[in-house]
């Protein structure tokens, strides 16, 4: 999901481990690069240790799906800074992201809603491509390509749901905004 930066300090922001200031539990690592910043929760690394406890399996699997979480969250904030935003902020939290971008008041918002589906869609094609066609679709079982063929598989299709607030539905309202204002 993509959703909308308020009015932020400008100033340069460092990497670090600190806590966030509405929640006294939630440490995030922050890593900026000029007009992005990624912060990734310490959630996430203490779901991957514990998931690997249980069993390497089950924390490679935990680190593929964060993977894929972040390259889909990758693909909003790139897009919308291609597309002029002056700032693009993603956050990973154990099981969910979110890039926060600006919103754009023409086709450019269908855009950087779309480009997250799109990037999962197509590293589940060259997945497919690259495994000459062949797949079990098993999320439990098989090999780790399969595995992440389908959680991108899912994850790109499932965000073209035309439904508010998934990428799916902000697309569609965005061009049905543009037509409502071409008439």
């Amino acid at each position: 999901t993509s959703g909308l930066i308020g009015s932020k300090p400008a100033g340069p922001e460092r990497t670090v481990l600190r806590r966030g200031r509405s929640d006294p539990l939630s440490w995030w690592l922050t890593l900026p690069a000029g007009r992005f910043v990624l912060r990734i929760h310490l959630g996430v690394a203490l779901l991957a240790a514990a998931l690997s406890g249980t069993g390497w399996a089950l924390g490679k699997r935990y680190l593929l799906l964060v993977c894929t979480l972040l390259l889909h969250e990758l693909a909003h904030a790139v897009v919308a800074l291609l597309m002029g935003a002056r700032r693009a902020e993603v956050r990973i939290w154990p099981v969910f992201g979110r890039a926060d971008v600006e919103r754009f008041p023409d086709l450019r918002e269908a855009w950087v809603a779309l480009a997250a589906p799109v990037a999962n869609l197509a590293v589940a094609a060259g997945l497919y491509w690259g495994a000459g066609g062949r797949f079990t679709l098993q999320l439990a079982r098989g090999p780790w390509i399969d595995f992440l063929f389908t959680v991108n598989l899912a994850m790109g299709l499932g965000n073209l749901i035309p439904i508010p607030p998934i990428d799916g539905g902000r697309a569609l309202a965005a061009l049905l905004r543009s037509l409502r204002r071409s008439r």
